[in-house]
C-alpha cells in the first residue's frame, strides 16, 4: 500500500497487518545508533564500537471513541497481543507515513499499555514496535580439510617416508 506521507489524514491512520486500526493513531519513530560503548576495567576512557544497523523503534499511541474500542477489542487487540511461546510474535505488515519514511514494511509487537478510559469517554492504547528483520541465514562451513591420500583398489598405495628410508638403506 503506498501512502502519501504528505496529507495529514495519513498520518492519523495506521494499517498494520492489513487492518485498519480505528481511531487517530499517533506514530513516533526512533532510529537507534548501534553503537556499543564500553569501558574497560580500571581504565579511565571508552571504547566505542559499530554494531550495525539495530534497526528502528515504533511507539503508537491510538485514541478511540467507545464505539472504535469495541472495534479495536474484536479486531486488532488479538492480532496485536498474541502469546508466543520461544520467541517475538509474527511480523505484521504496517503502512503509515512515518514507517514510510525509514523503509519499514513489517513490525513486531512489543509492549502494551493500556490505561483506562478517559472520562470524556475516549480510550488510549499504546504500545512498542520494532522493525522485523528475517533471521540470517547460517553461514555455510569451510570446506573439510582433506585427509590422507589413500590408493584406489588394486593399486599399491605409495611408501611413507619411514618405508622409503628402511628400503634404501644402506646396509
Amino acid at each position: 500500500m503506498t501512502i502519501d506521507w504528505t496529507q495529514g489524514d495519513d498520518w492519523d491512520t495506521l494499517y498494520l497487518g492489513g487492518e485498519v486500526v480505528p481511531g487517530v493513531a499517533t506514530v513516533s519513530a526512533r532510529a537507534k545508533d548501534g553503537r556499543d560503548q564500553q569501558k574497560s576495567r580500571g581504565s579511565r576512557g571508552k571504547r566505542t564500537r559499530q554494531d550495525g544497523s539495530p534497526g528502528v523503534a515504533f511507539k503508537v499511541t491510538v485514541e478511540m471513541l467507545p464505539g472504535e474500542a469495541d472495534d479495536f477489542r474484536e479486531r486488532i487487540l488479538p492480532i496485536l497481543y498474541k502469546r508466543s511461546v520461544g520467541g517475538v510474535g509474527d511480523p505484521l505488515s504496517i503502512a503509515h507515513p512515518q514507517a514510510a519514511i525509514f523503509g519499514i514494511t513489517a513490525v513486531t509487537v512489543g509492549d502494551i499499555d493500556s490505561p483506562p478510559p478517559k472520562s470524556g469517554g475516549t480510550w488510549r492504547v499504546s504500545w512498542d514496535m520494532d522493525d522485523w528483520v528475517p533471521e540470517p541465514k547460517e553461514a555455510k562451513k569451510p570446506a573439510a580439510i582433506p585427509g590422507p591420500v589413500t590408493a584406489p583398489p588394486g593399486v599399491q598405495p605409495p611408501l611413507t617416508l619411514q618405508e622409503l628410508a628402511e628400503e634404501n638403506a644402506f646396509g
